[in-house]
């Protein structure tokens, strides 16, 4: 790897990655994710493309040369009812909250 050579992350969440890849020749990029087939997809510069897992452990692509966005995104059913059950956890517990509040200025008014 020369020094004109690098790789940033520049957005990171629990479900999407996102990275810069500045390199001169193609090469196997090695991420320090942990791979977790097949829930989590890669895709350089919107094109899919495969995720090949390094050392059993951690996440690699094959980068073309030049300035690349590498992106692995987590597609997951079990993710998307979680989220959905934590959104709907969420309401019920403000409306629990709300709820309460409104019964004692209730309680309060009558007496």
């Amino acid at each position: 790897m020369d020094s004109t050579e690098s790789v940033s992350c520049t957005y990171r969440s629990p479900d999407t990655l996102l990275y810069t890849v500045r390199i001169s020749r193609p090469r196997l990029v090695v991420f320090s994710e942990i791979v977790y087939p097949p829930d989590w997809q890669a895709e350089i510069d919107g094109q899919p493309t495969s995720i090949i897992p390094a050392n059993f452990v951690l996440r690699s692509v094959v980068v073309p040369p030049g300035e690349h966005t590498v992106r692995f995104i987590c597609r997951s059913q079990i993710h998307e009812k979680a989220k959905v059950l934590s959104l709907a956890g969420s309401l019920a517990a403000w409306a629990l909250l709300l709820g309460v509040g409104v019964f004692e200025l209730w309680r309060r008014k009558r007496v």
